[in-house]
């Protein structure tokens, strides 16, 4: 159906505006994956917690890209204590287990 489309389009005048159209229709064509792909991106998280329960770390991981943060302070360690834990944590090596959450569009 995109192949007629095109054909049609190309019957008519030759505007900037339907060129560029003509030419990401057939950018799709011949790959139409590379396009979907490249405007979506996969994203994994993950989460550490303290044997008290409180979260230390968040990671997300999207693509190729890697963020690890400290979450908003909690109620349950002191704030030096929790810089110090999470500090030490990073420091020494940390394995944090990413779950698949999927497809997200790319913003």
């Amino acid at each position: 159906m995109l192949e007629d489309a095109l054909a049609y389009l190309k019957r008519m005048p030759n505007v900037p505006v339907t060129v560029d159209f003509c030419r990401k229709i057939q950018e799709h064509l011949d790959a139409p994956t590379n396009r979907l792909l490249t405007k979506t991106r996969e994203t994994w998280r993950g989460e550490v917690f303290t044997v008290a329960g409180a979260k230390l770390l968040d990671a997300s991981l999207c693509n190729d890209r890697l963020l690890v943060m400290f979450p908003e302070k909690s109620d349950m360690l002191s704030s030096k204590s929790f810089e110090r834990l999470a500090i030490t944590y990073l420091y020494k090596g940390i394995v944090i287990t990413l779950k698949n959450h999927g497809f997200e569009p790319d913003t």
